[in-house]
C-alpha cells in the first residue's frame, strides 16, 4: 500500500514549508493550549507521542508527526 503523508490545511497554514514549528503553532494546529502541551512533555517527556527537539530552549515539533497524529495515524516516538 502506498501511503502518503498528507498534511491538514490548518497545520499547512501554521506551518508553511517549514518543516519544525513552534510550542505555540503545533497546540493552534492540534487545538489545545500550549500549557496542555507543555505539561504533557514535563510528564512523559513526548507530547501525544511525539518527541520534540529542543533548539536554543524551545521545543521544536516535526510538521510530518504533527500531521500524522491529525490523520489519525500512529505516531513513532
Amino acid at each position: 500500500m502506498n501511503q502518503v503523508n498528507v498534511i491538514p490545511a490548518k497545520l499547512q497554514e501554521v506551518a508553511g514549508t517549514r518543516d519544525l514549528i513552534t510550542t505555540a503553532e503545533t497546540a493552534t494546529a492540534l487545538n489545545k493550549a500550549r500549557q496542555t502541551l507543555l505539561k504533557e512533555f514535563c510528564l512523559k517527556g513526548s507530547v501525544y507521542g511525539i518527541v520534540p527537539k529542543k533548539i536554543g530552549g524551545r521545543l521544536l515539533f516535526p510538521v510530518s508527526q504533527v500531521a500524522k497524529l491529525l490523520n489519525g495515524e500512529a505516531v513513532s516516538a
